[in-house]
């Protein structure tokens, strides 16, 4: 299910622009950091999508930079998102970001066996967006190359 309204269909071309981040969340507990976090920043606008399977529609619909996926989403789910953003050339820039838990095991392994550009901190921790930025960089580089 996809709870925003947002009508962008395009990727942002400039990135010191708002980074739009859409948020693939299988735990609502994760909801309120990851927002807070985006506030603080002041320079991102978040989206959430409560169903790995609508985020690939969900992204284009939001014009999204990067998704961040949450780590307890199944690795099945994952790779199948990752998957279809790669094989869509209107998706193949958007940067998929895993949130990192605490022990960062966990997320490390959700990385490899998707396919994603990486993992970010925690959300309590500092850093979160610029590693989001960072990897949306990395990602358009390697489109553009």
């Amino acid at each position: 299910m996809y709870l925003d309204t947002g009508n962008r269909a395009t990727p942002n071309p400039v990135p010191s622009e708002r980074t739009r981040i859409l948020f693939v969340a299988a735990r609502p507990a994760l909801i309120a950091p990851v927002r807070r976090a985006v506030k603080a920043d002041g320079t991102a606008s978040f989206r959430l999508c409560a169903e790995a399977g609508d985020a690939a529609a969900a992204a284009v619909r939001c014009g999204a930079d990067a998704i961040l996926l949450d780590p307890a989403l199944s690795g099945r789910a994952t790779r199948q998102l990752v998957e279809t953003l790669r094989a869509d050339p209107a998706t193949r820039g958007i940067a998929v970001v895993v949130l990192g838990d605490r022990s960062g095991q966990r997320t490390q392994g959700v990385v490899q066996r998707a396919g994603a550009d990486g993992a970010t901190a925690s959300p309590g921790r500092p850093g979160l967006l610029d590693a989001i930025r960072d990897f949306v960089r990395t990602r358009r580089s390697a489109c553009a190359a």
